[in-house]
């Protein structure tokens, strides 16, 4: 899509460009195909960007408007029963998991939460565990910590 100039813009540049996203036909994705939500949150920032064009005259009408944007459509959870986690539990006794698998088991913790926790996050009197950060992965950064992913992820 950035080949195209921005006054030669079509809508179905774009609709092309979203069927790609979610096939994974393009190949400049890192993980091929991608999620529907995060295929509108690019329709969104286009929409902006576009929307910005038009105030500065660059164009006449924002091609977003003509656009079907795709549909957020939830993956399904398969949630494991009671003897499928028994038995996970068990595989991992003695291994370095362990410990990791039964926090989320028994909290709902993500992995990347877990990897952070701290003994000061830890109240073993109260019985409770703060979730202040979590870790994450990028290929310029590497490993790095950042703030909980929203107000509600930061909980106790």
């Amino acid at each position: 899509m950035g080949a195209i100039p921005l006054e030669k813009l079509k809508p179905i540049h774009l609709q092309q460009f979203y069927t790609d996203l979610l096939s994974g036909e393009r190949e400049d994705t890192r993980e091929g195909v991608l999620l529907s939500r995060t295929v509108l949150h690019h329709h969104r920032v286009i929409h902006m960007a576009l929307e910005m064009a038009v105030k500065w005259q660059l164009l006449p009408h924002n091609v977003t408007d003509a656009v079907i944007p795709p549909k957020i459509i939830k993956p399904e959870i398969h949630v494991l029963d009671e003897n499928s986690v028994r038995e996970m539990i068990a595989a991992a006794k003695g291994t370095p998991c362990y410990t990791a698998l039964i926090l989320a088991v028994s909290t709902g913790m993500r992995r990347c939460e877990i990897y952070v926790l701290r003994w000061r996050d830890v109240n073993l009197e109260a019985g409770n565990i703060a979730i202040n950060q979590s870790v994450q992965y990028s290929k310029e950064n590497g490993l790095y910590f950042k703030e909980p992913k929203n107000i509600r992820s930061g909980r106790v």
